[in-house]
């Protein structure tokens, strides 16, 4: 069962962060170049984004959920594992941050013409750069993270990588 468990868990990770990452990628490079015609002709699917990385996140949870419970005591004496938890831990809360408080601030004040231009809306654009480019960041360090823990040596022959 814990093989199926982590099959899910990939396809969790591959739902999330490769969504969040692609739409990412996009977002970069429609500022780094906005008169690019190939990029007014596509559209990047942002209403897909939200559902799947909700999906994603279902998957990842139920799935980590189904192999702590296969393996609880292998997992509780790795400190990798509770690094990892603690990478999780700061990914949960800078995601609320950046959903439940920096976007509807953002819908807010972009919304009124008069704010969209001022100093508090460009800070505001600059801090949600950050917490959208710190979400990335500690998704890939959990993923390389992961790496670490013991049953993943032991798959690997004992190697670290």
């Amino acid at each position: 069962m814990y093989e199926i468990y982590k099959f899910l868990h990939g396809i969790g990770i591959l739902m999330t962060v490769g969504v969040i990452t692609a739409s990412l990628i996009y977002g970069w490079y429609k500022k780094l170049f906005p008169n690019n015609k190939l990029l007014t002709k596509i559209q990047f699917p942002y209403k897909w984004i939200s559902p799947s990385v909700k999906i994603g996140l279902v998957v990842l949870i139920i799935s980590g959920l189904g192999m702590y419970a296969e393996r609880a005591e292998q997992f509780n004496s790795s400190a990798v594992f509770w690094i990892k938890m603690g990478f999780v831990l700061a990914l949960v809360i800078n995601n609320i941050w950046l959903n439940s408080i920096l976007k509807p601030k953002g819908k807010k004040i972009f919304s009124d013409p008069v704010l969209a231009n001022s100093p508090e809306a460009l800070k505001l654009k600059k801090t949600f750069n950050f917490a959208e480019n710190l979400s990335l960041f500690l998704w890939f360090t959990t993923m390389i993270v992961s790496f670490l823990l013991p049953e993943g040596r032991e798959e690997r022959g004992g190697r670290e990588f």
